[in-house]
């Protein structure tokens, strides 16, 4: 008969899994937590940036609405406005605009994404006050860059 041999309970050794834990699953050079809130009209885009933001840890909160967004502001608080510049109502320049002009969103960090690829769009975005300028379609790589360095250098300020 073979002899079974109980598991070492040795104080000094840590067990090799931890039971009724979810496994952590960040990386060491994981991004910062931030608050991103999306303002996207397009509904696939918007689906698709919010997934891929909550999967690198992100809390995010998706718009449709360009209406809503100083509403949404004031309810979600994020770190991060992320906005398309062609909406329906109001496009984006205005809204880069009115947040400049407004002293509680005046050092909010603005991340355009756009399909507008012209320099003159870029350069009227960043003039108006806009941080970061993606142009459409973006790499995950480059959103989630842009992403981490505008949250990094917003707790700075």
């Amino acid at each position: 008969m073979p002899s079974y041999e109980k598991p070492d309970k040795r104080p000094d050794r840590k067990p090799k899994t931890r039971p009724n834990k979810k496994p952590d699953n960040k990386r060491p050079d994981s991004p910062p937590a931030g608050r991103v809130l999306i303002l996207e009209n397009d509904y696939s885009n918007r689906i698709l940036f919010a997934d891929y933001l909550e999967q690198c840890g992100y809390s995010v909160f998706p718009l449709a609405d360009e209406r809503k967004v100083f509403e949404s502001l004031e309810c979600y608080q994020p770190d991060i406005l992320m906005l398309n510049l062609k909406m329906p109502v109001l496009d984006g320049f205005s809204v880069i605009e009115q947040l400049r002009s407004h002293p509680q969103w005046k050092t909010l960090a603005i991340l355009v994404v756009s399909g507008y690829s012209l320099l003159r769009d870029r350069q009227k975005a960043y003039r108006l006050g806009a941080n970061a300028y993606l142009t459409k379609p973006i790499l995950p790589a480059d959103l989630s860059a842009s992403v981490a360095h505008l949250i990094q250098h917003s707790a700075i300020v």
